[in-house]
């Protein structure tokens, strides 16, 4: 008994799909009326009768027994489809409707079914697929191809031909087909290896059958050649048909010789008038290429403009819907309906509403910024009614925007810039803000130094302190009161300062000038969807050094100073140089050495080097101080650099010079004929100038050594060969004698000096 499928369980294996399963190979020719006639007589249907297509007798169904059998069977009733009826209208009805209709549906209308394909195949139908073809804008069908192939060709979609490869976007009008890179290295044949490949071939068949240009190598996709390329099944026919020819002559037929003539002369013909068509056929394939792509993009844009128009009739700003609609849901060229709209719009909605987040944040801190450079111009203007000395201890531009007046007009909830009126307004709150500010600095400052009231609660062993627990301003510019700056990345240093440790801050003044570089923080940033101010209080990171006063304390002793009234100023005018006896000499020529540091250097580097417990200096004597300055060369590195400033006038604001310009602008414009350094004319506060490079000093001169005895004497053996350059002393000259040429009594004769 047979197995049905309900019975294994098991499906049966799938069709077989050839090569060529998309490719429109039976719609190559048109059928005549009368095949289609002679087909319907065998089937009253229309079509070919079932036993002819070899369908089985319908199956008896089973009745169960049991609960199952007398249950009521549900009924089930079979669907037709809508248009089943299609083929049975009229054909002058199917004609109008079918000459509406695009080439792409027309194939797809001959393969739904037997009859419409009897129909559509017909030599009747031949005017619907010239219409069709017509009214999509492309060329009239070639003699070599019927209408159906032609249209197969051009609009049958984007699969191989020969193998089914999809994403085949351009066609070989040379081979009137459409072949992948693969199936084109497969199936064509070069004329370079023309004989190679075809050994038994005459080479004149090239000359009778179609050819393409197209590289078929592994880059074959689409490259111009100058060689040709043929079909491999149109070389075998034309063999086969060149070969009857030859044939008949052989065989001395009558009128052979003319007719192969005839035939090669044809094809030649006919392959020429294949290439001239190919020709215009690209051209027109690629304009319509190009318009294709053109109206698509069109269609695209119109989409987008579309929905954006809809977002902006929300409420939405147009930027934001713009970038919103470059997602998924904006790329398709398809016309935007009501169903789509209602349908995108939930999927574009949050991510307009992240855009439009992102720009109102991003226009406050564009805002921020504006209000917050206004506030610097503004705070520039002031300093320039001061004096240029009177800069240093001015806040820094970022301090300066911390201020509690800065923070509320910077942060106002209006979405416009700053007023005149409320610069003008803050213009006059400057001077005690400052003020205020420089006072505050300096509690800060002096607040760190140890036994002060407000570390202790009492009065220390500080001399700065006051009984009361207040400090003294004036005693803090001592040189003994030396700061560090604890800020993290600061990179500030003094012009001649050359250590690899911080610069330290001598006196108040020193200190409350210092500015760190905060430049790499931003006070404005976005978060969570919300712009947030970063919080920049300030806290002072200025320290006092306990090591560091130590330093300077044994530094003035060592320079004969009064460590209670000593300055820094006083310190450099003397600009001593010195070493440190603490650290083991460096070998240099002549002996040992040491280098030779400025003042502050010296308190830098016992602050850096942890393993100094006591410091310990020497200072140099006039003529290495005097011979350490020139190697240095200060005065000129200076006098060279743009680092000087008016301290009269703000000509030189940001604008700063070398040290000779400002001297002769101080004479000229303000009459000064000796112009004094730190009192006309000083090294501004933000200049920046190379380190310089400090000498070494000899300290300790080597003594020189003692000749070194000559290791061998003159005496030369007379018993070696004159040549012999070979020297020895009087216990060796005896050796060798005795060992070398067994002399057992050397004498005179046998040696000499």
């Amino acid at each position: 008994m047979a197995i049905t499928r309900r019975q294994s369980r098991k499906l049966p294996p799938p069709p077989a799909v050839g090569a060529d399963a998309d490719s429109d190979s039976s719609l190559t020719e048109l059928e005549s009326a009368d095949d289609i006639e002679s087909e319907k007589a065998g089937d009253p249907d229309g079509g070919p009768s079932s036993r002819a297509r070899g369908k089985p007798p319908a199956k008896r169904a089973k009745k169960g027994t049991g609960a199952a059998a007398k249950a009521p069977q549900r009924i089930v009733r079979k669907r037709t489809a809508k248009l089943s009826q299609l083929p049975s209208m009229p054909l002058d009805v199917l004609y109008e409707v079918f000459g509406h209709v695009g080439p792409a549906d027309l194939l797809s209308l001959s393969r739904a079914s037997k009859a419409l394909r009897h129909i559509l195949m017909s030599r009747k139908s031949i005017g619907l697929w010239k219409g069709a073809v017509k009214n999509a804008g492309a060329p009239e069908c070639p003699a070599d191809l019927s209408e159906p192939a032609w249209a197969h060709l051009i609009f049958g979609g984007s699969r191989c031909q020969s193998c089914g490869t999809k994403g085949v976007i351009k066609v070989d009008f040379y081979l009137k087909r459409r072949l992948c890179a693969w199936c084109k290295k497969r199936e064509l044949i070069n004329s370079v290896k023309f004989e190679k490949q075809c050994p038994d071939f005459d080479p004149t068949i090239m000359e009778l059958v179609p050819y393409t240009i197209t590289i078929t190598g592994g880059w074959a996709h689409d490259y111009i050649s100058e060689s040709k390329s043929f079909l491999r099944d149109d070389i075998y026919e034309m063999s086969q048909m060149l070969g009857a020819y030859q044939s008949d002559v052989h065989m001395h037929k009558p009128g052979a010789e003319k007719a192969l003539e005839d035939f090669k002369a044809a094809r030649m013909e006919r392959v020429a008038a294949i290439a001239t068509s190919a020709r215009e056929l690209e051209n027109w394939f690629d304009r319509a290429d190009y318009e294709r792509l053109n109206a698509a993009r069109q269609a695209k844009q119109e989409r987008k403009d579309a929905i954006i128009a809809r977002f902006v009739e929300l409420g939405y700003h147009h930027d934001d819907a713009k970038h919103a609609v470059d997602r998924e849901e904006g790329r398709s060229d398809r016309p935007l309906t009501e169903k789509i709209w209602t349908r995108i719009r939930q999927q574009l909605e949050p991510v307009v509403e992240e855009f439009k987040a992102y720009r109102q944040v991003r226009e406050r801190g564009h805002l921020i910024r504006a209000r917050q450079a206004s506030l610097r111009a503004l705070y520039k203007d002031f300093k320039k009614t001061l004096l240029p000395s009177q800069w240093a201890n001015l806040p820094s531009d970022t301090d300066f925007l911390q201020f509690a007046e800065c923070h509320d007009l910077v942060n106002l909830e209006t979405n416009d810039p700053l007023s005149e009126s409320d610069l003008a307004g803050f213009m006059g709150k400057l001077p005690a803000l400052t003020s205020s500010w420089i006072a505050r600095r300096k509690n800060e400052i002096s607040r760190n130094i140890p036994g002060s009231a407000s570390n202790t609660g009492s009065a220390g062993p500080s001399s700065a302190i006051d009984v009361d627990g207040a400090v003294d301003l004036d005693l803090l510019e001592a040189a003994t009161s030396v700061f560090v700056c604890g800020t993290e990345g600061c990179i500030v240093r003094a012009l001649i300062f050359s250590h690899h440790g911080k610069e330290p801050l001598v006196g108040l003044n020193h200190a409350l000038s210092h500015v760190c570089d905060r430049s790499r923080f931003n006070t404005f940033y976005y978060s969570g969807g919300q712009s947030q101010l970063m919080d920049l209080s300030y806290t002072s990171q200025v320290t006092f050094s306990d090591r560091g006063s130590a330093a300077m304390k044994s530094l003035l002793g060592t320079l004969g100073l009064d460590a209670k009234r000593a300055t820094r100023a006083d310190l450099d005018r003397e600009d001593p140089r010195l070493v440190c006896m603490v650290c083991k000499p460096k070998p240099m020529s002549g002996g040992s050495g040491r280098p030779a540091w400025s003042w502050i250097e010296c308190v830098s580097h016992f602050i850096t080097e942890k393993s100094h417990e006591l410091p310990r200096w020497q200072l140099l004597t006039p003529e290495q101080t005097q011979h350490a300055k020139q190697q240095e060369g200060l005065d000129q590195l200076l006098g060279s650099r743009e680092i000087w400033t008016c301290n009269h006038c703000s000509t030189y604001f940001e604008n700063l010079k070398t040290k000779l310009q400002v001297t002769d602008h101080v004479k000229q414009v303000h009459g000064i004929v000796s112009p004094s350094e730190g009192t006309d004319l000083f090294i501004g506060p933000k200049a920046r100038c190379p380190a310089v490079q400090r000498t070494m000093v000899l300290m300790e001169v080597t003594p020189p050594r003692a000749p070194l005895p000559p290791k061998y004497s003159n005496y030369i053996c007379k018993q070696c060969p004159a040549s012999s350059t070979r020297r020895f002393g009087e216990q060796g000259i005896v050796a060798h004698l005795r060992d070398k040429h067994k002399v057992t009594e050397p004498g005179p004769e046998h040696f000499g000096r």
